[in-house]
């Protein structure tokens, strides 16, 4: 599922872009949740949850509130969130800059419509390449899906396969009843390395790679054996494009 937010102090506006994203949405079968907000003060009171979106649309010109302040603070939570500025002024598009706008759309009734739809049809390209997500059935919580980007490492460990997950900042742990090689072929991504049958890794959370270890961004350490040190060193030197 796509969770959208919009921010916008002018309702008229607030319900015509929520119109124009639902219908493009719905005509791409993408499954969508949208949520609506009528100020930056309104948004932010969201806390730590303005980083669970993965678009988030914001008027610029907003009062007390800026689209840009509003940005700084989305930005503390939710810094691979697709952020799309609506302006009235083009003189303020390139402000986006600073808080990493992915796009800019020029805040017209009746012709924002066309501007809209061509942002969302990129963003759902980088967010297919770039953020696939998978769902599982994990003990105690249930469904929930984790976009593969965000998985640190796999752990298999009796029998259970546990998620390393990182949100917001900190690693959460999510586990099920599945084997290892089924998860590795089901994640189909080539981001994932097998480092040995206990560990599946995502070479994009590795800080170092060692003689028989792996070092990863929260400093946890993996070992694998050696008469496997070659064939992990060659396939993590190719998944990281280095060899």
């Amino acid at each position: 599922m796509v969770k959208i937010a919009i921010c916008d102090d002018e309702k008229i506006f607030v319900e015509r872009i929520s119109e124009i994203v639902k219908a493009f949405l719905t005509e791409q079968k993408v499954d969508h949740h949208v949520d609506e907000f009528y100020s930056g003060e309104e948004f932010v009171q969201l806390k730590e949850k303005v980083g669970d979106y993965d678009i988030v649309f914001l008027d610029m010109q907003m009062k007390e509130l800026n689209g840009i302040e509003t940005a700084r603070y989305l930005r503390k939570y939710g810094e691979d969130v697709f952020l799309v500025f609506v302006t009235a002024y083009v003189k303020y598009a390139t402000t986006g800059y600073q808080v990493q706008a992915s796009w800019y759309v020029i805040k017209d009734y009746e012709k924002m419509e066309a501007d809209l739809r061509e942002a969302l049809k990129n963003i759902l390209r980088r967010i297919k390449k770039d953020h696939k997500v998978i769902t599982y059935k994990f003990s105690k919580v249930g469904d929930m899906a984790i976009r593969v980007s965000n998985i640190v490492y796999i752990e298999y460990k009796d029998h259970r396969a546990v998620f390393h997950v990182l949100s917001r900042g900190k690693i959460d742990e999510y586990s099920l009843y599945k084997k290892l090689d089924d998860i590795e072929k089901e994640i189909a991504s080539d981001d994932m390395l097998r480092i040995q049958k206990s560990f599946l890794v995502n070479v994009n959370h590795v800080e170092k790679l060692l003689d028989q270890d792996v070092v990863l961004i929260d400093g946890t350490m993996l070992h694998f054996p050696k008469y496997l040190k070659n064939e992990v060193r060659k396939n993590y030197l190719r998944k990281r494009g280095d060899f």
